[in-house]
């Protein structure tokens, strides 16, 4: 603005209109400049709103009465994977998941009857075809008929709660399991002592009985049942106690023969159970008591699925580790695999599931009737033997379980150690065992073996007997877990008077379970009950020929 000249008239009112002219025009300029410091900070603030509109975590969609889009920000943009030029125009409705359309509408219309719009959330079909999830809310544009919805992305958030969740439940079911376990050791505990008598007086009437008695068919089911009993309680300590696999030389053919009469009295008479054993299998390395639990439970999911009966085979073959083979599984070890198939007619598997099939705790069986830990316990030991599991199935056509486990390099183990001839021996055996009916048949079976027996019924009588007999003393054999005294205390005592005794240790708990209390001695073993008169002997034997010669 340019100052008009001074006039020359000296004409005062003149000149005083001059100066206020001057004054007005400074007032503009300053009120210019306050005009345009607003007008920059009104045209900041637009920006500034506008990158928050633009770029804010939350997607803003206007839509008209039609519900269609009119305008979007960058982040719905970016949420429903769509360019806004090909948004604007186009019904939202279209990218509601179908099960959420009408608490969607239920919210438009609470928005445009000015009624307080509540939250809803939705599922969205993006336009590359992912699914989220999303909470949404809004409001109607003043002086408009639009409708402004915001929407933020729970998607993440969900599937961190559902992990959250599932975490807890499997938290809440690993305690259960837990406390069963420890349940089921004590149970076992006392199982295993009877087993012991039953199983020990059982061996013992059949090897008094000839051939022909009519009466040793039945000591012999005895006998095998008691064996079955036994593999039970020791899944059950396994369960309880976690236990690390024991794994030998087995022949896969005899094993799982050794099964099949279990399978047959169990799986039910509308299921026919076919054998396809291939008789020149290499021996594999696996735990022969796991072996077991791995071809029950697959074959009783076999079963399962048939609800109307059908038949359930198992096969066994040779596999070698192909390129193919080592490339679908890199962890693989040797080259030389035996297979064993267990195969059904059933219902197949749906595909959804196959992913979490191993999964611990996963199960689609109804309430009752499965906890989820068969396949994930199969899974886990033949993983721990160096094998794998391939799954091949067919939607109405039924399943194939192909359970593949490493061949071994030595000969078999024979499975049915009660079949072994017993050592003898001449030594002087301190048992000390609480159990009436267990010290009793314990008692009997190494006294068969030619051993002198000292039998006393706890940690007390022994400290109490003849110190003269305990010097003669060549091995005490003493329960783990008694009344007043453990075993362990008991030969801390006598290691006092006899330092290089050896000990053998029975109980049955699981050996981590008991003997937890001390880093044991090179003189100190471990038997778990039940155990057969060949491994009692073998045990023994073993114990005394680690102590060398007797002390003079």
């Amino acid at each position: 603005m340019s100052t008009p000249p001074r006039p020359s008239d000296p004409d005062p009112e003149v000149n005083r209109l001059y100066h206020e002219l001057q004054v007005h025009q400074e007032e503009l300029l300053i009120q210019n400049e306050e005009l345009r410091r607003v007008q920059a900070e009104v045209e900041a603030g637009l920006h500034r709103y506008a990158d928050l509109y633009e770029f804010a975590p939350i997607a803003y969609l206007t839509l008209d009465e039609a519900g269609d889009v009119v305008d979007v920000n960058l982040t719905g943009s970016t949420l429903l994977r769509v360019p806004r030029t090909q948004l604007r125009g186009r019904p939202l409705r279209r990218f509601i998941a179908p099960a959420d359309v009408a608490p969607f509408d239920q919210l438009l219309a609470a928005i445009r009857a000015g009624s307080p719009p509540p939250m809803v959330e939705v599922g969205i079909l993006t336009g590359d075809g992912a699914s989220l999830t999303c909470h949404v809310s809004g409001g109607r544009e003043p002086h408009s008929s639009s409708v402004l919805l915001a929407f933020l992305d729970r998607t993440e958030q969900r599937r961190v709660e559902d992990a959250l969740r599932l975490a807890a439940a499997r938290l809440v079911d690993s305690q259960r399991l837990e406390a069963i376990g420890r349940l089921a050791g004590g149970v076992a505990h006392d199982f295993n002592n009877i087993l012991t008598a039953i199983n020990g007086t059982a061996e013992l009437m059949a090897d008094g009985m000839a051939g022909d008695d009519p009466l040793r068919p039945d000591v012999e089911v005895i006998l095998e049942s008691g064996r079955h009993a036994a593999a039970l309680t020791r899944q059950l300590l396994a369960f309880g106690r976690r236990l690390p696999l024991q794994p030998i030389s087995v022949g896969l053919r005899l094993a799982v023969e050794a099964i099949v009469p279990l399978l047959r009295r169990t799986i039910g008479e509308d299921i026919v159970l076919e054998l396809d054993l291939a008789a020149d299998l290499a021996p594999v390395i696996v735990d022969p008591v796991q072996l077991e639990q791995v071809v029950v439970n697959l074959v009783f999911n076999a079963r399962d699925a048939m609800p109307d009966g059908g038949r359930v085979s198992i096969r066994l073959s040779a596999v070698e580790a192909t390129p193919e083979v080592l490339a679908a599984h890199p962890d693989v070890l040797g080259r030389s695999y035996a297979r064993l198939d267990v195969s059904d007619a059933g219902l197949g598997i749906r595909p959804e599931v196959l992913p979490r099939l191993f999964e611990p705790f996963y199960t689609t069986k109804e309430m009752g009737r499965g906890t989820g830990l068969g396949l994930a316990t199969v899974e886990g030991i033949v993983a721990q033997s160096g094998g794998w599991i391939d799954v091949v199935t067919e939607l109405g056509r039924g399943s194939t379980f192909s359970v593949i486990l490493p061949c071994a390099t030595v000969a078999p183990a024979a499975l049915d150690s009660a079949a072994i001839e017993a050592a003898a021996g001449t030594e002087t055996i301190l048992l000390v065992e609480d159990e009436p009916s267990v010290r009793a048949v314990v008692t009997r079976m190494l006294r068969d073996m030619g051993y002198t027996v000292v039998a006393v019924d706890g940690p007390e009588a022994a400290l109490a007997t003849d110190p003269a007999v305990l010097d003669a003393v060549d091995l005490l054999l003493t329960d783990v877990v008694m009344p007043h005294m453990s075993g362990e205390r008991l030969a801390d005592i006598l290691a006092d008077r006899r330092p290089s005794l050896p000990v053998l240790y029975v109980s049955g708990f699981s050996p981590d379970a008991v003997l937890h209390a001390r880093v044991q001695r090179p003189s100190e073993a471990f038997l778990a009950k039940p155990f057969t008169r060949a491994q009692l002997s073998d045990a023994v034997r073993a114990a005394l020929n680690r102590a060398g010669p007797a002390e003079t």
